[in-house]
């Protein structure tokens, strides 16, 4: 019988370090003070799949060679994710993610610009608003639609465009896509007025005081853009 991913991730220490590598376990506990690069290499990915950090640096018979038969714990079931089923909001899935995303994808999507206090406090934000309790509520009908940007939508969820999708799932963006009502592309796309034609124009044009080939520059902008008329060449 394979081991099961939740039994691998139990074992994410020096007393008892457990990696997969190639869909495989192996117990390195006793070789972590033996390992040339020292344990702290190795403790990096206790419990988790080794091998993207393994193929690089070792050839492929390294484990057979110094790592004794009965450290070659069997194959591991790598389908053992808990199911969607069992995430019930966004701190579910992250404490998943967490645990099993690879610590480069991890380390990308956790993080963010700069000295990230706005993310800290957009954090702390959210866990400042509280949701008046009900019970006994009838929830056998519900609706989630509201209402974006004066749009009426069906439910208050958006995906945003992101790089490097592939460091969560295999398909990258082809799965957002595809599980989104709508994508939204670079060329083509429809605008907020096509969305909602009673939203507030706030599309500018301005006129340069010496004609040129280029003779207008039309900008979609949230706040006014003030332009003097005149300016000296070269300068905004």
């Amino acid at each position: 019988m394979a081991l099961k991913g939740d039994d691998i991730a139990k074992h994410n220490d020096a007393k008892s370090c457990w990696v997969i590598i190639h869909g495989k376990a192996y117990d390195v506990t006793e070789f972590l003070p033996e390992h040339p690069g020292g344990p702290k290499i190795i403790l990096q990915y206790a419990g988790k799949d080794a091998t993207d950090e393994f193929d690089p640096i070792h050839p492929p018979d390294t484990l057979d060679k110094y790592l004794h038969r009965s450290k070659h714990l069997g194959a591991v079931d790598i389908d053992t994710k808990p199911l969607l089923s069992q995430c019930y909001n966004l701190f579910d899935f992250e404490a998943v993610a967490r645990r099993v995303m690879k610590k480069t994808a991890w380390a990308y999507y956790s993080s963010a610009a700069d000295d990230e206090i706005t993310m800290r406090e957009n954090h702390a934000a959210l866990h400042r608003i509280w949701f008046r309790p009900q019970v006994l509520v009838d929830v056998e009908t519900i609706d989630f639609s509201t209402t974006m940007l004066g749009a009426k939508c069906a439910a208050p969820f958006y995906v945003t465009a992101t790089a490097l999708g592939k460091l969560g799932h295999p398909e990258g963006e082809v799965l957002l896509k595809d599980e989104m009502e709508m994508n939204m592309r670079l060329i083509g796309c429809p605008s907020v007025r096509d969305l909602h034609p009673g939203l507030v124009d706030t599309r500018s044009l301005f006129v340069h005081s010496n004609p040129t080939p280029v003779d207008a520059l039309s900008a979609t902008v949230y706040d006014p853009l003030v332009v003097p008329p005149q300016r000296p060449k070269g300068k905004l």
